[in-house]
């Protein structure tokens, strides 16, 4: 173990990231993380950050476009492996150079990890994509830096739970939506296998300056097999639509991004079959469970076995564009999941699998199991239904007393068609439309802002006129958003010892969406539209006066709790330079 080298991964605390760190400790080596101080700041990222620290993980301050601040990070280890997300893929550059100032690198692994980009055969947005990574090992190579590419094609936790349907085509979920004939292999690994064969691959001479592949065999299928194997697990039968390479070309050129680059790459793995139609030869390459059969992969049969077979996969997970507020959602999860079992895996060290955005409110999961509850993956396990399919609403409404809409802003509209399935159901003791901002019969906005919350007003006068028993929460700004930033508008970039205060609240010379966010904020912090007014029990109550036992956070509580030795000023979302 002492002679292991020692890892510093760039985007740690990414999707895939967090499970390279867990690799690369389980195997023993000395691993390093690079994290902004925003990334410390950020409540999102403090359960893994504390993971790291658990694990001993060495957590080194630094930004990939701080060149110093790289070249230190860089002169403290052996192996630098990236897992910067494809928008970061140019600033892999500044990772090159820091690189070839330090000198003590002795193998460099860039944020790969997909489609083998010097065999691929892409159209559109997705070529570009390749086009940019492929210059990118050209670069290494001209540089003379030691490397090794990663080639692990599709990720289980983006692909499996819709069973590799595009989660842009909606259909029934009865069936799925399947590119081509159906009959291409591709290849599709968990993301902690393909952590476990890079790490193992490290200090592994036969892997130096060559491609990595992880294309095991148990995960090498075609979509009609992967379709096959859901239905073995789950006793049911999907309706498969298949559509010709002809209208996938077709809607490609037809699509904006990045609904053509996802197109463009499904395209290539189920069409081309870009994935397996090329033998993988040691002039370049080898395949990892070839080169480590010691390892222990989890075979696709296996996965959909262990990730509870009781829940279509077919669901789209990615839905919750639809959804609201996820800062909103994960707190009404933590509340409901104390009644419900464990469904998301774990591993032994804490980090979770769940992928990013596992909410999915629009579409809710049928479970086998005759008691309604709470699922971790799809929030609520209890029927099928969409929000946009009356009579799948309507069956769902049936099951309950109380439905709670959290939709965003920009599906208000589809709140109609709640109202009408609640009419028609007829159950419905409480309606909670999707509000939780400003109390938009008092207040006094301009601009996108007021069509906004217009839009707000004729819903609850359309539940009015319908009879419908509701509550509308008036919960104005929510801290997740305005107290990273101390509510500075984050359209608005000032020098990081510095803080933007609206005065006049000017907002016709922006646009969409940035007007609307001036608007909203004028309304508050200029017009006073959260506290200008009385509460009177003519129409509403507040609720610390009505429910004193619950102990609510108080600002200098989430101050003292959310490192308060960190500038809140800070933009928290600045992680999405991560993987």
């Amino acid at each position: 173990m002492e002679n292991n080298s020692k890892i510093l991964i760039i985007g740690a605390t990414g999707f895939v990231g967090k499970f390279m760190v867990e690799a690369s400790v389980k195997a023993g080596h000395s691993t390093f993380a690079l994290v902004r101080e925003s990334t410390l700041s950020d409540s999102s990222k403090s359960s893994i950050i504390q993971t790291f620290k658990t694990l001993g993980v060495n957590l080194l301050l630094g930004d990939i476009n701080d060149h110093q601040s790289l070249v230190k990070a860089i002169k403290k280890v052996d192996v630098v492996i990236s897992m910067v997300s494809h928008k970061q893929l140019q600033d892999q550059y500044n990772i090159i150079s820091a690189i070839k100032e330090a000198g003590n690198v002795k193998r460099f692994f860039p944020s790969e990890f997909g489609h083998d980009v010097d065999r691929t055969h892409t159209v559109n947005e997705g070529q570009e994509l390749f086009d940019r990574k492929a210059k990118l090992r050209r670069t290494i190579e001209a540089e003379g830096i030691p490397h090794t590419y990663v080639v692990a094609n599709f990720f289980t936790g983006h692909f499996l739970p819709t069973l590799s349907e595009l989660h842009w085509i909606k259909t029934p979920l009865d069936k799925v939506v399947i590119l081509g004939d159906g009959n291409i292999k591709v290849v599709l690994n968990t993301e902690e296998d393909v952590a476990t064969y890079t790490i193992r691959s490290v200090d592994d001479p036969r892997t130096l300056n060559k491609i990595l592949y992880v294309r095991p065999p148990g995960n090498t299928v075609s979509h009609n097999d992967l379709v096959s194997l859901w239905e073995k697990h789950h006793c049911e039968t999907l309706k498969r639509v298949y559509v010709s390479e002809e209208k996938v070309l077709k809607y490609i050129e037809e699509s904006s991004y990045p609904i053509n680059m996802g197109l463009s790459i499904c395209h290539s793995a189920y069409v081309k079959g870009d994935h397996t139609n090329y033998e993988i030869k040691p002039s370049f390459g080898f395949e990892a469970s070839m080169l480590y059969p010691d390892v222990k992969y989890t075979s696709l049969d296996e996965f959909f076995h262990h990730n509870d077979a009781c829940t279509p996969f077919y669901l789209n997970q990615l839905i919750t564009v639809n959804d609201g507020d996820c800062f909103l959602k994960s707190a009404l999860k933590r509340i409901e999941l104390r009644h419900a079992p464990p469904a998301s895996r774990t591993s032994k060290s804490g980090l979770r699998r769940a992928p990013p955005a596992t909410f999915a409110a629009d579409r809710t999961a049928a479970c086998t199991s005759s008691e309604p509850h709470i699922e971790v993956r799809f929030a609520a396990c209890t029927s099928k239904g969409d929000i946009h399919d009356h009579q799948s609403l309507v069956k769902a409404i049936k099951k309950v007393d109380v439905v709670i809409s959290t939709v965003n802003h920009r599906h208000l509209q589809d709140q109609y068609k709640i109202i009408s399935a609640i009419k028609e159901a007829g159950n419905v003791k409480r309606f909670f439309p999707s509000e939780f901002g400003n109390d938009v019969d008092r207040t006094h906005a301009v601009n996108e802002g007021h069509e906004l919350l217009d839009k707000k007003v004729k819903l609850r006068r359309a539940i009015e006129a319908e009879g419908i028993p509701r509550t509308y929460v008036v919960a104005n700004f929510s801290t997740g958003h305005f107290l990273p930033t101390l509510s500075e508008l984050r359209s608005i970039k000032t020098p990081l010892d510095k803080v933007v205060i609206l005065g006049d609240g000017n907002t016709n010379e922006s646009s969409y969406p940035i007007n609307t966010g001036l608007s909203i904020c004028h309304s508050a912090y200029v017009k006073g539209d959260h506290t200008n007014y009385e509460i009177k029990p003519s129409f509403g109550f507040e609720a610390s006066m009505l429910y004193p036992d619950v102990k609510y956070t108080t600002l200098d509580e989430f101050f003292h709790h959310n490192d308060s030795c960190t500038p809140f000023y800070l933009n928290q979302l600045i992680t999405v330079n991560d993987v």
